[in-house]
């Protein structure tokens, strides 16, 4: 495409009603993944260096685009031009769904937040310009055929550990840690909500509209957000628009006629579209109600500390964290003991407004720290979403500054564990260093947060 930026403008000004300043506006918001997307070091440049020296590989290599090494049956074009696809998609369509479906301020609003400067809705872009890069490092079934299972999570491990593509993110595109770390996780939940298809095999609805009515399906979006609740509104949105761009655009996607259908070589795939739109619709509606209620919650939820002592100890003794999060953080019992046997330790309970106890934090200085650190702070499963360990670190984080008369404190933290780093993203804390840590190969990631 000679032009990128020119057509972009021009298929804005053919399907919105927009007056000249606005399409100016799409389109330089646009620019930068626009320039990923184009650029002849942005996105095929990259997604060609991964691209395995197995021989079945050949023509993938010399024709990375061609939709014969994509999947056919799924996807009507190459991963590059599906890419142009689902990038045009959000920039261009997706506001008319969501305006049909009555939540496109509450998108437009949660898309204009900010991340080091720039708002969600440029670093969103790129990751859907980067979202299938895992797919270039393609895999071989046993039969020979190629492997894109597990590509989402191989495309957040690029976009995380290629030096090359961070300094290109870094010195082409001007981004920061922060932003090209939302990008790598947005780009490894973009098929998140797809889960909901395997639930739905196993249903007595199948994969059709009454699922997306059906509690199964309520179930099974609740535990998505509750698992993802910092990227649930990206996960919605890249789940709808990586599913219109598999196929050429659809005259109305939420109804696909027999005679469509019947005359298209993607029978299977445009007759999922309809359910997609429905679920996608359902479920950003759920995430959308929670996300409220959580803001309304959040603003008069508060903890404070209290010692531990005879009478909450059976209390402290009792809180669990989740199975997922069991890998990352030592048992009750043994926060407890490493807390009462390092000097310069200081050690507590959570409290909720109604004084039951919720969680556990425990701080301190090791002799000759740089500064002081938060050992622990962790929240029993029952009580997790709820609002207690955004409040207990900002809690934890003013006592401390206070207490110590620093300038700075540090954690340390699993950086392969999305909810966890938005946390301490939106806390202030900035990645250092990977660390090693015995309980997971990948390290732990050091952290710091200096007063401002």
């Amino acid at each position: 495409m000679e032009n990128p930026s020119q057509d972009i403008s021009m298929e804005i000004k053919q399907t919105q009603s927009v007056e000249e300043d606005q399409i100016e506006k799409h389109t330089r918001e646009s620019k930068l993944s626009i320039d990923a997307l184009y650029e002849e070091n942005g996105l095929k440049y990259f997604g060609k260096k991964h691209i395995s020296d197995d021989p079945r590989n050949t023509n993938f290599r010399n024709n990375p685009d061609s939709p014969l090494e994509h999947y056919p049956k799924w996807h009507e074009f190459g991963i590059i031009t599906h890419t142009e696809e689902v990038l045009s998609q959000f920039i261009i369509h997706l506001n008319s769904h969501l305006e049909k479906w009555g939540i496109k301020e509450e998108v437009s609003a949660y898309f204009d937040e900010l991340i080091d400067g720039k708002d969600k809705k440029q670093l969103f872009k790129l990751a859907m310009v980067f979202h299938d890069i895992g797919k270039f490092a393609r895999t071989f079934k046993e039969d020979g055929s190629p492997e894109y299972e597990g590509h989402e999570a191989k495309s957040e491990e690029i976009l995380r550990t290629d030096e090359e593509l961070q300094n290109y993110f870094k010195e082409n595109l001007g981004l920061s840690d922060n932003q090209i770390e939302y990008i790598a996780i947005v780009a490894g939940l973009h098929f998140e909500l797809g889960k909901v298809r395997k639930i739905a095999k196993e249903s007595p609805e199948k994969y059709t509209l009454s699922f997306s009515k059906s509690e199964k399906f309520k179930e099974t979006s609740a535990q998505i957000i509750k698992e993802n609740p910092e990227f649930a509104v990206e996960i919605g949105i890249a789940f709808l628009v990586d599913t219109l761009g598999k196929t050429s655009s659809i005259p109305n996607p939420e109804e696909i006629s027999e005679d469509f259908l019947q005359d298209s070589k993607m029978k299977d795939s445009l007759a999922q579209v309809p359910v997609t739109m429905a679920v996608s619709r359902e479920y950003l509606m759920q995430a959308l109600a929670l996300k409220t209620k959580k803001e309304m919650i959040n603003e008069e939820i508060n903890v404070f500390f209290s010692e531990i002592n005879d009478s909450n100890i059976d209390e402290v003794l009792k809180i669990e964290v989740s199975e997922e999060q069991k890998q990352d953080v030592p048992d009750i019992h043994s926060s407890l003991e490493s807390a009462r046997k390092y000097a310069g330790t200081s050690y507590f309970a959570i409290n909720n407004n109604e004084g039951k106890v919720v969680g556990f934090l425990s701080y301190g200085v090791y002799e000759g720290a740089r500064c002081p650190k938060i050992f622990r702070l962790m929240i029993d499963k029952n009580h997790q979403g709820k609002g207690y360990g955004k409040s207990a670190l900002n809690s934890a984080i003013k006592r401390i500054f206070e207490e110590y008369d620093t300038d700075e404190i540090e954690l340390c933290y699993n950086h392969l564990n999305p909810p966890l780093k938005a946390l301490y993203s939106k806390a202030g804390f900035v990645d250092i260093e990977i660390q090693p840590c015995d309980k997971r190969p990948t390290g732990k990631m050091l952290a710091r947060l200096t007063r401002k």
